[in-house]
C-alpha cells in the first residue's frame, strides 16, 4: 500500500502491530467470531475492475 492507494494511509502508517493478537486469544472476539459461524464481517475497498474479478470467481 501507498499513500496513492488509500487517503487514510498517513493515519495508519506509524502504526506498530507486531503485537498484535489473532481473534482466537482474545475471548470477546473469539466469541463474536463463533456465533456468525466463524465469519467476520469487513469493510472493504477496491476498484471496479478488482470487484468484477472477484465476482466472476465466486460464481
Amino acid at each position: 500500500m501507498n499513500n496513492n492507494s488509500d487517503p487514510m494511509y498517513e493515519r495508519y502508517t506509524d502504526m506498530d502491530f507486531a503485537d498484535a493478537k489473532p481473534v482466537s486469544q482474545v475471548p470477546a472476539l473469539a466469541k463474536l467470531q463463533a456465533q456468525h459461524g466463524n465469519k467476520m464481517r469487513i469493510t472493504m475497498r477496491v476498484d471496479s475492475e478488482t470487484l468484477a474479478i472477484l465476482k466472476r470467481v465466486r460464481k
